[in-house]
């Protein structure tokens, strides 16, 4: 599949919101999107703006929908490079619709 259009998704201030993010990510798949970006933020003391996390959201994300891409940007200074290279292939490679076997 490739990916020719993806919708922009903020994780900010009315985008804080990972129940948000996953019903707008949902609404893009029905709806023809081929995927959805989420970036991190550096957000400093910004009174009343709910901030989450990328790479929780793209998890969620990556659990209610089929098909759509999940692009995320994250800000490596920002965080150890280890731990988005961990947390971004264990999203790659799960398939969360399908119970763990014992």
């Amino acid at each position: 599949m490739g990916l020719r259009y993806a919708a922009g998704l903020p994780i900010v201030g009315e985008f804080g919101d990972i129940r948000k993010l996953v019903e707008l990510a949902v609404s893009a798949e029905q709806y023809g999107w081929d995927g959805v970006h989420l970036w991190d933020h550096l957000l400093y003391h910004k009174p009343g703006w709910p901030v989450t996390n990328s790479v929780v959201a793209a998890g969620a994300i990556a659990a209610a929908t089929e098909r759509v891409r999940i692009i995320l940007t994250v800000v490596l200074p920002r965080r150890p490079a280890q731990d988005v290279a961990q947390e971004s292939a264990a999203i790659n490679h799960a398939d969360l619709r399908t119970p763990a076997r014992p």
